[in-house]
C-alpha cells in the first residue's frame, strides 16, 4: 500500500476532512491521485469501478461507512512459483515405443516415458511438447518447436513492453496458461476467494459446460477462405436453465440450426436461450416438479471490471459456462449473414465457400489479431472438408 494512503489520517488530512469524518465514495478519484499508480475499486454498500489504467489494483469493501481491504488468502499464487527463469526442453513422445525424445537447442536425447515423467516437474527446466500444424496435419520437428517458442517469447515480451508489463514466458514455465493465471492474480488481487461449490450447484455448472460451435458440411470440396474470431470478452448473465420444447426430443431446443449448439444435458445459460430465441428456435422450460433454474442473487456477484479491469460481469470459477456461451453467441452472430456459405465451423474458426476471382466476403481489419471479437483472415485455397475436425488444403 502506498505510504500516502497507508493510514486514514493521512488521507483525511490531504482531503481536508475532519479526523472523524467518513471518506465519501465521490472522493475516491482524489484518493487515487494521492496513491499514485493504484486503482481502487469498491464493492459492498456502494460499487465503484476505477477508470484508472494502472495495472496495480485493490478492492475495498464499504460497509456502514467503513472501508476494509478485500483479501484472498485462499487463492493459489502463481507468482510465488514463477520467480525463476527456466530453460526449455522441447519433446516428442512416442507412446507405442515407450520413448520420449527431448531437445534443448543443442543436443537430442532419448528417454523412456517413465524416466521423462520423473524429471518433468523440474525446478530448472520447462518441457514443451511439439505441436501439430492445424492446416497440414503434420507435426513440427523438435528444431521447429524450439525456434517457435523462442520467437513467441520474444514477440510476447516486445508486445507487453508497450503496456509496461514486460512479460517473459520463460518465467512462467513457457506456458500461456501459467502466464494467464499470473496476470489474473496480478489484476485481481483484491477479489475475495470463492466459497466451495456445493454438489447441486457443481452439477448445474458442469451440465451447462459446452465448447464452441462445431459443424461441417462433410465431404464438401471447393474453394474456401478460412477466418478466425479473435479473443472473446463478454458479459455473463447469471442464470442456468433446464429447457426443452414441445414437439422436440426430450431435453432439446426444437429446430436445427448450424448457428446454435444443442446441449444433450438440457441445461443452458441465459445467453444460449436468448440466442436460440433470436434464431427462431422453440424454447420451453422443463416443468417436471424439479428445480429448473439456478439464479445467482445480486449479492453473490462481483462486477467483472473489479476482477479484470475490463467490461466483464461475474465471479469465478462459476463464470466459465457463461464465457463459453458468450463465445458461441459471438461466433453465431458473426456468421449469420454468411450462413448459406458456411462449410465448416470449429469453435472460433470457420470456412466460407467463396470464388477465387471475387473479393473476399469479409473484409478483415489490419489489426484483427490485436482486437477483440474481430475477424482475422487465415488462409484460402481449394480444400476438402472431411469433417469438423479435419480439412485437407490443396
Amino acid at each position: 500500500m502506498p505510504k500516502s494512503i497507508e493510514k486514514p489520517e493521512y488521507i483525511k488530512k490531504a482531503l481536508g476532512l475532519n479526523r472523524d469524518a467518513p471518506v465519501p465514495v465521490s472522493y475516491m478519484d482524489k484518493v487515487e491521485q494521492l496513491a499514485g499508480s493504484l486503482a481502487l475499486n469498491i464493492v459492498g454498500d456502494s460499487t465503484r469501478i476505477s477508470k484508472s489504467k494502472s495495472d496495480r489494483r485493490a478492492t475495498l469493501i464499504l460497509s456502514e461507512g467503513h472501508y476494509s481491504l478485500a483479501l484472498n488468502p485462499g487463492r493459489l499464487h502463481p507468482s510465488k512459483l514463477d520467480r525463476k527463469q527456466k530453460s526449455p526442453f522441447v519433446y516428442r513422445e512416442d507412446g507405442v515405443n515407450n520413448v520420449v525424445t527431448i531437445y534443448n537447442g543443442k543436443t537430442v536425447k532419448s528417454l523412456t516415458v517413465g524416466q521423462f515423467q520423473k524429471g518433468k516437474n523440474s525446478d530448472s527446466y520447462s518441457f514443451i511438447p511439439i505441436e501439430k500444424n492445424c492446416k497440414t496435419g503434420i507435426y513440427e520437428t523438435l528444431e521447429e518447436t524450439y525456434q517457435r517458442i523462442h520467437e513467441e517469447r520474444d514477440s510476447f515480451l516486445q508486445a507487453t513492453k508497450k503496456f509496461g508489463l514486460e512479460i517473459d514466458l520463460s518465467y512462467h514455465n513457457w506456458s500461456y496458461k501459467r502466464t494467464a493465471l499470473w496476470l489474473f492474480e496480478r489484476f485481481s488481487i483484491g477479489v475475495p476467494a470463492n466459497d466451495s461449490l456445493d454438489p447441486v450447484k457443481a452439477e448445474w455448472i458442469s451440465d451447462a459446460m459446452m465448447g464452441g460451435l462445431i459443424w461441417a458440411d462433410n465431404e464438401w470440396k471447393g474453394y474456401g477462405r478460412q477466418y478466425d474470431v479473435t479473443n472473446h470478452r463478454g458479459y455473463a448473465l447469471y442464470g442456468l436453465f433446464r429447457a426443452s420444447s414441445q414437439g422436440a426430443p426430450k431435453g432439446k431446443v426444437s429446430g436445427n440450426d448450424i448457428l446454435f449448439r444443442q446441449n444433450k444435458r438440457r441445461v443452458y445459460t441465459f445467453i444460449d436461450l436468448q440466442r436460440a430465441k433470436k434464431l427462431g428456435l422453440d424454447i420451453q422450460l422443463i416443468q417436471n416438479g424439479k428445480p429448473n433454474a439456478l439464479i445467482y442473487d445480486r449479492e453473490a456477484r462481483i462486477p467483472g471490471t473489479v476482477i479484470f479491469g475490463s467490461p466483464f460481469k461475474g465471479e469465478y470459477p462459476r463464470i466459465a459456462p457463461f464465457l463459453l456461451a458468450h463465445g458461441r453467441k459471438t461466433t453465431s452472430e458473426l456468421l449469420e449473414p454468411y450462413k448459406d456459405k458456411v462449410r465448416r465451423i470449429n469453435t472460433d474458426g470457420f470456412i466460407l465457400e467463396e470464388q477465387p476471382s471475387s473479393p473476399t466476403l469479409i473484409t478483415c481489419p489490419e489489426n484483427a489479431s490485436k482486437a477483440l471479437k474481430a475477424l482475422k483472415f487465415e488462409t484460402a485455397g481449394y480444400c476438402h472438408v472431411k469433417n469438423a475436425n479435419k480439412v485437407i488444403w490443396t
